[in-house]
């Protein structure tokens, strides 16, 4: 039985603009100290980090030469460890020269969405992209019909 445990019956955000399809996962983790922000790898070699109250997209690193697959953040540092198809292992802490090229990460998101509509032929709808450019929170979007992933 599930005595105890609260069981989900429906989800409360979706975020997107990672492509996840040459492997087979990719580990998505809250990013301590308070987990207001939501991280995963994606095939095109780049971590991707999202607030995760407003679905916004915070900061694209790039973090493997091909694909990232997996992160494991520290349980109560700000560390984060990173790894994919190169030998290697890396650790991301935050700096004082850390960027968001808000440009940059938006024609990557374009990329990534062009390679997934071509690969799946099911074509991303105006909602999809407002809620990757930040233009809607995640949670706004789902009495409107989004997609269930």
């Amino acid at each position: 039985t599930n005595e105890g445990v609260p069981l989900c019956s429906s989800y409360t955000g979706v975020y997107g603009g990672h492509v996840n399809m040459q492997t087979f996962l990719k580990q998505v983790a809250f990013l301590p100290p308070l987990g207001d922000f939501l991280a995963t790898g994606s095939d095109c070699g780049h971590l991707f980090v999202w607030h995760k109250q407003t679905g916004k997209l915070v900061q694209v690193l790039d973090a493997d030469e091909s694909v990232v697959n997996c992160i494991a953040p520290h349980p109560f540092h700000p560390y984060l460890a990173t790894s994919g198809i190169e030998n290697d292992i890396k650790i991301w802490t935050p700096g004082d020269a850390a960027t968001f090229d808000e440009r940059k990460s938006f024609e990557l998101l374009e990329k990534n969405i062009e390679l997934y509509e071509k690969q799946t032929s099911f074509p991303y709808s105006a909602l999809q992209r407002n809620v990757l450019y930040g233009l809607r929170s995640p949670a706004s979007v789902l009495f409107e019909g989004f997609p269930a992933p």
